[in-house]
């Protein structure tokens, strides 16, 4: 939208995490990975089939099934990676499963702490519990609950130090001088 810059965007691009380890082999079962449970986490099952053909991923699917059995009991998403817009600020985003009251975001691999800025942008100007599941792979599941109010505050300074950073390297580039 106006090309303003993804939530992701603004935290990778403004130094909060480096990208260079994530591989094809990552996104393609962090893809995987979210489609299936956005399929439980709405309440259906996923196809025999699918689960014969991606029996790499399922140990990460078992860990979400753990927690939605366990101490998410009645989540169910209403909304998965849905598109969200912050006009105020100027960014867009996409959590990955949300209902009235809930936020929750899936990490496959190790919990990043960037993902509380993350969780923070999504919800900016909603009332929404903000979860995240580590799915480590092993059938197993790590919850973390953000709560720090200044978490908010803090990805709103990154995303206007963004927007002006971006803004004075055009007038650089309109002017033919480099940085």
């Amino acid at each position: 939208m106006n090309n303003w810059p993804s939530v992701t965007q603004v935290i990778k691009e403004m130094g909060i995490f480096d990208d260079r380890w994530f591989d094809a082999q990552g996104a393609r079962r962090g893809k995987l990975v979210h489609a299936a449970c956005a399929i439980i986490a709405q309440g259906n099952e996923i196809a025999g089939d699918w689960v014969s053909r991606h029996r790499d991923i399922m140990p990460y699917v078992d860990g979400f099934l753990a927690a939605i059995n366990g101490p998410l009991n009645g989540f169910r998403a209403l909304r998965c990676e849905h598109e969200i817009v912050n006009e105020a600020e100027k960014y867009v985003g996409h959590p990955d499963q949300e209902d009235d009251s809930t936020l929750l975001e899936l990490k496959t691999g190790g919990y990043p702490e960037w993902s509380r800025l993350q969780t923070a942008a999504y919800c900016m100007g909603r009332r929404r519990r903000r979860l995240v599941i580590s799915l480590p792979g092993d059938g197993k599941f790590k919850l973390v609950e953000h709560n720090d109010p200044r978490d908010k505050d803090r990805f709103v300074l990154l995303v206007r130090a963004w927007h002006i950073r971006n803004e004075f390297r055009k007038v650089e580039e309109i002017n033919g001088t480099s940085i």
